[in-house]
């Protein structure tokens, strides 16, 4: 990935000052080609070692030829258009952005369907084909752009251009701190003794076009946030919409469609109207009204993320701890002690700051089922969050307490953890909805799971014993939503007719949802089309003629 980054430096240099931009391009094509032919065949390999050397090689000629690239094709098409034709090569660039937009959704869309959909090598999946249908059509664009060459305007390469540049700058820089005291206009005047007056004023526009793009690597650290602290963010909200959930990375595919949606709006109709209302006349006011409307994007993004972290709990205070108490029997139970705490049948409550290591001793009186015995309970809480259930077996208040945790997933899906009490020991409890979980009693009428992640919707749990199929109807039913835990406590007991199922929400689920992002992404996608296009447009007319691949 970083190489696409570094190799642009190479393939401007290669067409500004050795092969110009025509074979600079053809000559990267065919490695590009290769690269992406090598990454279809490691594919279809069966041998893991195999299959990796090949890709690696591959995906390393990708990438170089992929940077090197970059600079010269949108440079070579303005190269098409005479300095006189201006509002055409405007457009050719609106037009280069576009197309490269709208190829990144059709290439989205197509390649997982390509990959998954079809089967092939005796897999459910088939990423040969959606590898080979990629080296097929590089090789379809290679082989197009080869046969254009009797049509094409090709500039012819200045010899040397650029050790004349390098010798320039330094014997001007030599000459200003030797000379102190003779004044220059510009400081590249200092070296018109010794090199051409044409060399130093493109060296001059050079400098004007680099000053006025010093910002740039701020914008672009900004914009490549998208792809990773926005998914990040759209984890932690809530995505459902219409029985639909909306996942974080197909809110960054709204970027390149929003794109292609501005680019002919603003070109067509917004342009125009500021015009005519005298406002973003001139290619720089574009360029700044674009970086402050990416700036402006991720304060929008930083509103939400404050809205997000807004909905999450308090941590207990140090030194103190809070008790989730679950009464998962069909009794009235009573606490009295040092806490006075009565919850009807099923019923929960959570008991706050409390404090951390403090023995307590509680006597848990039932009434209004079968157990007459009140029961004393030792207690100390151990850690900030603990969770204690209350249930009846064989006639008696069993009381049981384990830790608890207050974390959201990374991915966004929802924590469970089941607490249950059955008649019979080897039984299994089914959960069906987006995914299918079983979950095993393993020979315990009692027990407390550990946490695991589900998918966000609605369950039907349903009770299996080592006897019986599952039961026709569920035990009951839960909405599990983004980034929400919660512990489905189960009672279940035939003898008197009685399951029952609570589920108590330990956290919170993401309650803002995933649209919020929608207005930081149209900010973003605005920036994009007015810094990104604009500032290819003004760099090529403002470039010299010997360097516009090193420009761009």
């Amino acid at each position: 990935m970083m190489l696409v980054y570094i190799t642009p430096i190479l393939g401007a240099l290669l067409a500004d000052a050795y092969l110009a931009k025509f074979w600079t391009i053809f000559y990267m094509a065919v490695p590009f080609v290769v690269g992406k032919m090598l990454v279809f065949t490691g594919s279809t390999l069966r041998d893991v070692t195999s299959m990796r050397a090949i890709s690696i090689l591959g995906l390393f000629l990708v990438a170089v030829a992929e940077g090197a690239l970059k600079p010269c094709s949108s440079a070579f098409g303005g190269d098409q258009f005479e300095d006189r034709h201006y509002k055409q090569r405007k457009r050719y660039f609106s037009l280069y952005f576009f197309i490269i937009y709208s190829s990144h959704i059709l290439a989205s869309f197509l390649a997982p369907v390509l990959r998954s959909h079809v089967r092939c090598f005796g897999k459910d999946t088939c990423y040969p084909l959606a590898f080979g249908a990629a080296a097929m059509f590089s090789f379809m664009g290679t082989t197009a752009f080869l046969t254009g060459k009797p049509f094409y305007i090709i500039t012819a390469v200045q010899d040397g251009i650029l050790i004349q540049v390098f010798k320039c700058i330094g014997y001007a820089l030599s000459r200003k701190m030797r000379n102190k005291y003779e004044k220059k206009d510009h400081w590249l005047d200092y070296s018109e003794d010794q090199f051409d007056k044409s060399l130093i004023s493109d060296m001059k526009a050079l400098f004007h076009v680099i000053q006025v793009f010093i910002p740039l690597p701020v914008y672009v650290t900004l914009f490549h946030q998208v792809g990773s602290t926005w998914v990040l963010q759209g984890s932690k909200m809530d995505g459902e919409i219409w029985g639909y959930r909306i996942k974080p990375d197909q809110m960054v595919m709204l970027l390149p469609i929003l794109k292609i949606i501005l680019i002919p709006t603003f070109d067509f109709a917004m342009y125009p109207l500021l015009n005519k209302l005298g406002l973003l006349r001139t290619q720089l006011q574009k360029i700044g009204t674009g970086g402050l409307l990416n700036a402006l994007a991720f304060i929008m993004a930083g509103v939400v993320q404050l809205s997000i972290e807004s909905d999450l709990p308090t941590k207990p205070k140090a030194g103190f701890g809070e008790l989730t108490v679950i009464n998962n029997s069909p009794c009235t139970v009573n606490f009295t002690g040092e806490d006075n705490i009565g919850l009807k049948a099923f019923q929960t409550k959570t008991l706050k700051d409390l404090p951390m290591m403090q023995e307590r001793l509680w006597h848990i009186a039932p009434s209004g089922c079968s157990a007459q015995k009140t029961v004393d309970k030792h207690f100390r809480l151990e850690t900030q969050l603990e969770t204690m259930m209350i249930t009846l077996g064989d006639k008696t208040l069993g009381v049981f307490v384990r830790n608890d945790s207050r974390v959201k997933l990374k991915n966004g899906n929802p924590r469970l953890r089941l607490f249950y009490r059955t008649e019979n020991a080897n039984a299994s409890f089914i959960f069906r909805g987006s995914s299918s979980v079983t979950v095993s009693t393993n020979d315990s009428t009692l027990g407390m799971t550990e946490y695991w992640d589900m998918r966000p919707g609605t369950y039907e749990i349903y009770f299996q014993s080592n006897d019986s199929s599952f039961m026709r109807k569920p035990v009951g039913s839960s909405k599990l939503r983004n980034g929400g835990s919660y512990i489905v406590a189960i009672y279940q007991n035939s003898s008197e007719n009685t399951s029952r199922l609570i589920v108590i929400p330990t956290l919170r689920w993401n309650s803002v949802h995933i649209l919020f992002q929608l207005p930081q992404f149209l900010a973003i996608a605005s920036a994009e089309v007015m810094f990104a296009i604009t500032g290819v447009t003004f760099s090529y007319a403002e470039a010299p003629l010997s360097m516009k691949a090193v420009v761009h």
